[in-house]
């Protein structure tokens, strides 16, 4: 199978599946990063060609301590995002979650980012718009 048959075929993988999980190798970044969706995915594509992006991680080991139901968890956002003009931004990227534990992780990662300085961002993305860039993607790679 020739490369484009095989790059068209996994693209088109992706589309379909929203829960896509994957390694996505930053030109920006230079190393490789886990994503555990597709949003995450196009969200790291997005990162890479933002030219207002100075750096970008998931592994910046911020764990944030929270009860839920009277039950200790930890909310780990998706993204340390630091722009050219200096702001540092905690990104979330959602695209299902329970609402009430949703508000909860969003709390918790406000009140962090208030005290560190940073600025806390809960971004969601519309599934038919994820499926047309992956598909845009595919007719690029054709």
């Amino acid at each position: 199978m020739n490369l484009g048959v095989w790059r068209s075929l996994l693209l088109n993988r992706i589309a379909d599946s929203i829960w896509k999980k994957g390694l996505y190798y930053s030109k920006k970044m230079y190393e490789n990063f886990g994503y555990d969706s597709s949003w995450e995915l196009y969200k790291m594509h997005q990162l890479d060609i933002d030219e207002e992006v100075q750096y970008w991680t998931k592994k910046h080991r911020i764990h944030l301590e929270y009860f839920f139901k009277g039950k200790k968890t930890f909310h780990v956002p998706d993204f340390l995002i630091v722009y050219k003009n200096d702001d540092i931004v905690l990104e979330e990227i959602k695209g299902y979650d329970n609402k009430e534990k949703l508000l909860e992780k969003q709390k918790i990662a406000k009140e962090y980012c208030d005290r560190m300085g940073f600025i806390y961002k809960s971004t969601t993305y519309d599934k038919k718009m994820i499926r047309k860039f992956f598909k845009e993607k595919e007719t690029k790679a054709l």
